[in-house]
């Protein structure tokens, strides 16, 4: 049978379309690599370090059932456990060994890959409001959101593959929502569209516990773009009851689970503020992330923000009633501009929604960047049809010129990042100047100053690393960090660690000896202890494991320390190792 010449016009069209398609696809993923390939020499940093360097269990040397389930198993952090992740981990090694440079390739293909995603849903969201699927507006944003600079704590912070893979999947999952979407409109087949969106959502637990967030942005697509739109008006408000049902469920699982299993004091015993305190600061933190995104000078990427304080009340500090104001109006500002301007109110809502878990009563840490790794998307969004509306009265060549400038300022400021990370020495210089007031920030500098002395006393480096350790323990009533360096360092020189050093360590332990980087350092003066060349002495460090235990009768793990201090090789840090800070507990 002959080809009709609707077929073959089709033919025609499809043809060129896919090359193009395919073009604009590479252009991504080849940029992308570009920007990020000086930061693919760098090295590991913060919870690297006790999830890929010390632990083993991820480590594949063949490709069998037994070992996939070994390494699937090996992490069961989070609600969902993290498997898929440690899996992705382990065939890296499995391929390339030990190769960090792969590791962290392989989370820049898979950003890379996020992006080809977000500029297929943008250009679905542009021609579904616009009718113009073919606009050179969907490239600048996802261009845009792959560039900027805030991405690259995410990219390359190697354990982030965890929130890369599991943004992919939502990602994959919204693609395959709308195609089932725009199908059942058409009156064809949407059932297994709808499946595989499902699916996706399951893969991406496995990855991390923030795909859980996949339904909520349906609902925002459906809210502000889709508008519950079907063919007919029954079936339409069967989906509006059906999204209306399951937002109630939600509501009724925070508030019946959610909030009496994690707003505890016992959940929040390893911290240094309550639920409450963590709620009413998150306004401040998300104003925070927000003014990075819009103004992404590099000197604002911060990556340690351990030196927030949390706020008390609506006044303490007066800039939580003021940001709790902002974000209240930006939720009214985005209900009321849902048909004027959907694009600006779904950027908005997407920003909040993307922070739901991360910003909520879970006893996670205040502030950490990788959480606005999608969020980023809804303020691209907002910024584009701003921009768009400022513009109106310019020409289309003169919009694309002025969007292209932002998208190159944004590519120059990422450079920039990347170039840092490539290099750890240069990284942990730029953290501590840029975190001043970080606890953290000032560790990871003496750590990186340490690592050039070859442990020896008697080069300069030694004295400068030793002082910076002070300064990370000055800037923390809570954390031991730079305590723990500095016996260790004295221990390990033949030094004797003053009587006040000991006194400081205790003092801290009486309110924070359950933080989890306070149990891995005393973890490594355990182990060191336990050495006999290695020089700690075991009586005043027994006197402050009893003395924080004492003080925190309710943990096991300064227990199990307490103990091991007397079981020669029961640790399991290397011996005298200066750690970096390890967070066990939800992040």
């Amino acid at each position: 049978m002959k080809p009709t010449i609707s077929a073959m016009r089709k033919v025609c069209i499809a043809a060129p379309l896919a090359t193009l398609n395919l073009a604009i696809a590479a252009l991504l993923v080849g940029m992308t690599v570009a920007i990020y390939w000086p930061g693919l020499h760098g090295g590991f940093l913060f919870d690297d370090i006790p999830n890929l360097v010390g632990a083993t269990e991820w480590r594949m040397t063949e490709f069998t059932a037994d070992q996939v389930r070994r390494v699937v198993g090996a992490d069961m952090t989070g609600a969902f456990g993290r498997g898929l992740a440690m899996l992705t981990f382990g065939l890296n090694h499995l391929l390339t060994g030990d190769s960090l440079w792969w590791m962290k390739l392989t989370n820049v293909l898979i950003h890379a890959l996020n992006g080809v995603l977000i500029w297929r849903l943008s250009r679905w969201m542009c021609q579904r409001l616009d009718g113009r699927a073919g606009d050179m507006a969907p490239l600048l944003i996802a261009t845009a959101w792959l560039l900027h600079p805030l991405q690259v704590s995410t990219v390359l912070y190697t354990i982030q593959r965890m929130e890369l893979g599991a943004q992919c999947m939502v990602l994959a999952c919204l693609l395959a929502y709308v195609r089932g979407r725009e199908a059942s409109l058409r009156g064809q087949h949407s059932l297994s569209w709808f499946a595989l969106a499902a699916a996706f959502v399951v893969v991406g637990l496995g990855f991390k516990e923030s795909a859980a967030l996949a339904p909520a942005f349906c609902a925002l697509i459906e809210i502000f773009v889709l508008r519950f739109a079907c063919r007919n008006a029954t079936t339409s408000r069967q989906l509006r009851i059906a999204y209306g049902a399951a937002a109630f469920i939600a509501v009724a699982i925070y508030a019946t689970y959610v909030v009496p299993h994690f707003a505890t004091a016992e959940m929040y015993r390893a911290r240094d503020f309550s639920a409450w305190q963590r709620l009413l600061t998150q306004p401040r933190v998300l104003v925070l992330y927000a003014s990075e995104a819009l103004f992404p000078l590099p000197d604002r990427f911060r990556f340690y923000y351990d030196d927030i304080v949390a706020s008390t009340d609506l006044t303490t500090p007066w800039l939580t009633s003021v940001c709790l104001l902002l974000l209240l109006a930006s939720v009214g500002g985005a209900w009321m501009l849902r048909k004027r301007r959907p694009v600006l109110a779904l950027g908005l809502m997407w920003f909040l929604v993307a922070h739901a878990l991360t910003s909520n009563v879970v006893p996670l840490e205040l502030a950490f960047e990788h959480r606005n790794y999608l969020a980023l998307l809804g303020l691209c969004w907002a910024v584009f049809d701003v921009g768009k509306l400022l513009t109106g009265p310019l020409n289309r060549d003169a919009r694309l010129t002025l969007g292209a400038l932002a998208v190159l300022v944004l590519a120059g400021a990422t450079l920039l990042q990347t170039l840092t990370w490539g290099d750890p020495f240069r990284l942990a210089v730029a953290l501590d100047a840029r975190a001043s007031q970080s606890s953290r920030a000032a560790y990871g500098l003496g750590v990186a100053i340490y690592g050039r002395t070859g442990d020896d006393s008697n080069v300069p480096a030694w004295s400068l690393a030793h002082r910076q350790f002070e300064v990370a323990s000055q800037r923390s009533p809570h954390s031991i960090l730079g305590d723990q360096a500095i016996i260790l360092m004295d221990s390990r020189a033949g030094r004797s660690v003053p009587a006040a050093r000991w006194s400081v360590l205790r003092q801290k332990l009486t309110s924070s000896g359950d933080r989890p980087e306070n149990l891995m350092a005393l973890d490594a003066l355990v182990a060191c202890a336990m050495q006999p060349h290695c020089g700690v002495d075991q009586t005043p460090l027994g006197d402050a494991l009893e003395y924080a235990a004492r003080h925190n009768p309710t943990s096991r793990d300064l227990e199990r320390l307490r103990s091991s201090l007397q079981i020669v090789g029961q640790s399991s840090v290397s011996k005298g190792a200066l750690t970096t800070p390890l967070q066990s507990a939800p992040r």
